[in-house]
C-alpha cells in the first residue's frame, strides 16, 4: 500500500532544485565538519533501530519521480517526514535576505536560524500549514550542499482541527535531522 504524499510536500519537493546558488555570508555558525550526505540515499538515514522509535511504518523514495535523492517516511497516526538532500542547493538559500532565496517559492514563513547537533540550521513554517505541526528544517551540511526535512501530521483527526504547536513539530523534525546527521557522519 503506498500512502499519499501531501501537496505541501510536493511543492518543497518540486521547487527546492531550482536555480544556481549565489555568493553570500552566512548566516550559520562554523560547521563542526562538511558533511557528506550527498553520498547518503534518503531513504537510508534513518536506520531500523530509530525507525521503531519514530513509528516508520513504509518509505517512498522520489515520491513524485524526479530522481532527486528525497524520501517520505510514512508513521502512526498520518505522521510523515520529507527528507531531502540537496546537492548544489546550500542551506543559506533558505534565509530571509538572500538574493537567490527559495523560501518564497516554497511558502516557507516564520524562518528562525537554529543548529542541529553542532550545524548550522533554519526552522521554516508553512504559510498555510494542514495542521499547527508542520514544520521545516533546513540544514547547513558543507558549503554547497543542504539537506531539508518537513515534518507534518496528515490524518482525519489532524485535518478537522488544529492539533500541536509548530514548536513540537520542529523538534520531531529536528530529531529526524540528528538521525541524518549521524548516518552521514558514520559513512565518512
Amino acid at each position: 500500500m503506498r500512502a499519499a504524499v501531501p501537496a505541501s510536500v510536493l511543492a518543497v519537493a518540486l521547487v527546492s532544485g531550482c536555480g544556481a546558488p549565489a555568493a553570500a555570508a552566512s548566516p550559520f555558525p562554523p560547521r563542526p565538519a562538511d558533511l557528506e550526505v550527498s553520498r547518503l540515499p534518503a531513504c537510508e538515514a534513518v536506520d531500523a533501530r530509530s525507525s521503531v522509535e519514530l513509528g516508520i511504518l513504509e518509505r517512498t523514495p522520489d515520491p513524485i519521480g524526479q530522481g532527486a535523492n528525497n524520501c517520505v517516511l510514512h508513521g502512526v497516526g498520518g505522521q510523515f517526514w520529507l527528507l531531502r538532500i540537496q546537492p548544489g542547493i546550500p542551506a543559506d538559500r533558505y534565509v530571509p535576505g538572500h538574493p537567490d532565496r527559495l523560501g518564497e517559492r516554497t511558502g516557507f514563513t516564520g524562518q528562525r536560524i537554529t543548529t542541529v547537533e553542532g550545524y548550522g540550521a533554519i526552522e521554516n513554517a508553512a504559510q498555510a500549514p494542514p495542521t499547527n505541526y508542520t514544520c521545516t528544517v533546513v540544514v547547513d551540511a558543507d558549503p554547497d550542499t543542504s539537506f531539508l526535512v518537513t515534518y507534518e501530521v496528515n490524518s482525519p483527526a489532524a485535518r478537522s482541527r488544529a492539533v500541536g504547536s509548530h514548536a513540537e513539530g520542529c523538534d520531531r523534525a529536528t530529531r529526524v535531522a540528528a538521525m541524518v546527521i549521524a548516518a552521514a557522519r558514520a559513512r565518512s
